[in-house]
């Protein structure tokens, strides 16, 4: 053995152990970092006065035998409400038994990030990665791991990330065992929501065609893998909505048009909310991808920055000094307007992400093609392909607004693919541009994981920004959520409300949304739909069905909520739509009171209005 040979051998072990004590270091602070967010953000997670209770509602009735499609209206797969029905099942039903599900799996968002970041940075951009997936995991908006808008979508990301590493394993060397893993995998994420399917769809389904294009022929082999991933993803999947659709059909007379239209893809919300708010996210024309592009350029032009910076600290002398002066500057002026006007480093943070669907596109065809054409497909670029494939695929729904940061006044549902945007800023700032020659590796690593560092303490300070203005806590019997001034004493009135005039498990309704005040006081919904927001009441004879059901049912309070819905162009419920229920009300009821928030703040206040049925 040369000299040369044994000084690596000695130096080997000393690298390994290094790299483990960092990994320690690493989990370790970001693990703290989440106990200290989780303890920030404790009961401030979710939104009271939207689509935070939809699942809650769902899970209790799981839980108490009733099947989503089935004997209630459900607009996602059925993996979430099915886990949280077990969880209230062996806990009891209330807001912090759904917390634990919440916690598990922001633990699991937050721990899989990570992982998956580390097979292509070091500890510390992964621990960077983590903390940035640590923020809408613990997050005070309605877009939340903990109390989201639907369990569908973290459970299908915490999914999605399970899937591509258990495809890392076979990539490594597995049996082909780890491609069944993989197939399941998708196959469940078909069974949480469209947004969370179609991303995992593309990156395993793009994995297996370039794998099958690698292939010389007759390519018998990478057919069979193929079939061992396909097989079992349609399997669970139609094994998942075919017992509903059977059990439907035998004893419901559920047909495969009311599976479809009424539930996954219910044509009355699509055609007044859903399409409505695409129109803005993803509007298809010209202009938006024109600034698509634009937001590409400008974000290039960043980059471009950076490389001129890492440069000149490469450079002794004054260069170097004046390198450091600017970046010294630049940091202590970005962290003096985060912590002075937190809003304003929110407004400009979107340009470090609108610029990623287009770029992820990019960068997943310049991939593909890289691999297709017989160049490198190590573990490595296989794994580069798919995250950069999974972004393409929680990209295209919304890539004309992306902002998957903290903004309770107006959430993205973006916020849930962090972990993946996460590791494609870090591989591109820490591997990719290091390896370009643009500047030396070295200095042009530290300076990218500066920037991913930088990101990860502007999100995970505006996430306690938000928290921290939540100081109003909104009691139930079956659990606690707070709100801001502004709108925490009108939930609390309405509680008081619901608790002095109905007794417990009597049907009440609320509306449009605010559903998690069915679970906290413990009342029912007697509605099959359990949110009304426009088009769940498609039409007259749907709005006219509810008025039966409720009178059947001899309905005696109702809340409603008086601000109009301006994200999908209508005004209060039962005035701006649904105004066969709204007359109802006027008609049949009393109304009590106006329950208002707290003025102050630059908050909007809220206000509901309380109807008590009139005495016969």
């Amino acid at each position: 053995m040369s000299a040369v040979d044994v000084r690596a051998a000695h130096v080997r072990p000393r690298v390994r152990a290094l790299s483990l004590s960092a990994d320690r270091v690493a989990v370790l602070a970001l693990a703290a970092l989440a106990v200290v967010l989780t303890a920030v953000t404790w009961n401030r997670w979710g939104d009271l006065g939207l689509d935070t209770g939809y699942d809650l509602v769902a899970g209790a009735k799981v839980s108490h035998l009733d099947a989503p499609y089935l004997d209630y209206v459900y607009f996602y797969g059925p993996l979430g409400p099915f886990l949280l029905g077990a969880v209230f099942e062996v806990l009891g039903i209330g807001v912090g038994q759904s917390v634990v599900l919440g916690l598990a799996l922001a633990a699991a968002g937050i721990g899989l990030a990570y992982a998956l970041a580390r097979q292509l940075v070091g500890p510390l951009a992964a621990a960077c990665v983590g903390a940035l997936a640590a923020v809408p995991a613990l997050s005070n908006s309605n877009v939340s791991y903990v109390q989201p808008h639907t369990l569908a979508a973290p459970v299908g990301m915490v999914v999605g990330l399970a899937t591509v590493l258990a495809l890392l394993r076979f990539a490594r060397g597995g049996g082909r065992g780890w491609l069944a893993v993989t197939g399941a995998g998708v196959g469940l994420a078909a069974l949480t929501r469209p947004e969370s399917f179609g991303a995992v769809a593309l990156a395993v389904g793009g994995w297996l065609l370039v794998r099958l294009l690698r292939t010389p022929a007759p390519r018998r082999a990478a057919w069979r893998d193929a079939a061992a991933t396909v097989l079992p993803a349609a399997g669970v999947a139609l094994a998942g909505y075919g017992a509903f659709f059977l059990v439907g059909a035998f004893h419901n007379g559920l047909t495969l048009h009311e599976l479809l239209r009424e539930n996954l893809f219910p044509a009355g919300q699509i055609r007044e909310s859903v399409s409505v708010v695409y129109a803005q996210l993803a509007p298809m024309t010209a202009t938006s991808f024109a600034a698509l592009g634009a937001k590409l350029v400008l974000y290039g032009a960043g980059m471009a920055a950076m490389v001129a910076v890492a440069r000149a600290l490469h450079r002794p002398g004054p260069w170097r000094i004046a390198a450091i002066a600017l970046l010294g500057l630049g940091v202590v002026a970005f962290l003096g307007v985060l912590a002075g006007r937190p809003d304003t480093v929110r407004y400009y943070l979107r340009f470090a992400f609108a610029w990623l669907p287009a770029g992820s596109a990019i960068a997943a065809a310049a991939l593909a093609w890289r691999a297709v054409r017989g160049r490198e497909w190590g573990v490595a670029a296989q794994l580069e392909l798919l995250v950069a494939l999974l972004l393409v695929g929680f990209s295209y729904s919304a890539y004309a607004l992306y902002v998957p940061y903290p903004n309770p006044a107006f959430p993205q549902e973006t916020a849930y693919a962090m972990p993946v945007i996460a590791t494609f800023l870090a591989w591109l700032h820490v591997r990719v541009l290091p390896a370009s020659g643009l500047a030396p590796a070295r200095t042009l690593r530290a300076v990218g994981a500066g920037w991913i560092a930088l990101l990860a303490v502007a999100c995970v300070a505006l996430l306690v920004h938000d928290a921290r203005r939540e100081t109003f806590m909104v009691h139930g019997p079956r659990g606690t959520i707070a709100a801001t001034p502004a709108e925490g004493p009108a939930f609390q009135g309405a509680i008081d409300a619901i608790e002095r005039h109905t007794r417990p498990t009597e049907p009440i309704l609320l509306a449009p949304q605010m559903s998690a005040l069915y679970v906290m006081t413990g009342r029912t919904d007697l509605l099959p739909e359990l949110s009304l927001l426009p088009g769940s009441l498609d039409g007259p004879a749907a709005q006219r069905a509810a008025i039966r059901t409720m009178d059947e049912r001899n309905l005696r309070l109702a809340i409603t909520d008086r601000a109009p819905l301006t994200r999908y162009g209508k005004g209060p419920f039962g005035v701006g739509y649904d105004g066969l229920i709204g007359a109802w009300l006027r008609r049949d009821f009393i109304h009590l009171t106006t329950l208002r928030g707290t003025a102050g703040g630059g908050d909007q206040r809220r206000a509901l209005d309380v109807w008590l049925r009139r005495t016969q």
